[in-house]
């Protein structure tokens, strides 16, 4: 099933920062998701041409980053499974999440992250902070929408 294997995927990439988090987690926001498209949260799940699930995003309201409460709403959640990457995936999916919000209402989009700065950096969001999750630094930013 898919909703199964995208949990699997961001559990085990997210476990660092969540180590509370189970797949059953996962599956719980996905469920939500799926009842109202026009509410928060909202999971993009992008699959290949031949059926293949090869990424995800998500849009919520909270990313439980300490210090950034204020902050809302969040793209989080971005995976792409490593042999469908610099193919344009991860783009197409921050797209569509951005013109979710956007759709939503959201004048601006936040994120943060350990290491894709820079690529964040191409796609024209802004640094705006820096955080603490799970005892290690992350890279906030944001994105006018």
């Amino acid at each position: 099933m898919i909703r199964n294997r995208v949990a699997s995927w961001s559990h085990r990439a997210w476990s660092i920062d969540f180590p509370g988090d189970t797949e059953q987690t996962y599956l719980d926001l996905y469920e939500q998701s799926s009842h109202d498209a026009s509410a928060l949260p909202y999971v993009c799940i992008a699959i290949a041409d031949d059926g293949v699930v090869i990424g995800t995003a998500t849009l919520v309201g909270d990313d439980e980053l300490p210090g950034f409460e204020d902050l809302s709403p969040w793209l989080a959640a971005v995976w792409v499974e490593p042999e469908h990457r610099s193919a344009g995936v991860a783009n197409a999916m921050v797209n569509h999440i951005e013109e979710k919000a956007s759709e939503l209402g959201y004048k601006n989009l936040n994120l943060y992250t350990h290491d894709q700065q820079d690529w964040y950096l191409r796609h024209h969001w802004k640094i705006v902070g820096t955080g603490t999750l799970a005892h290690h630094a992350v890279t906030v930013m944001q994105k006018a929408l």
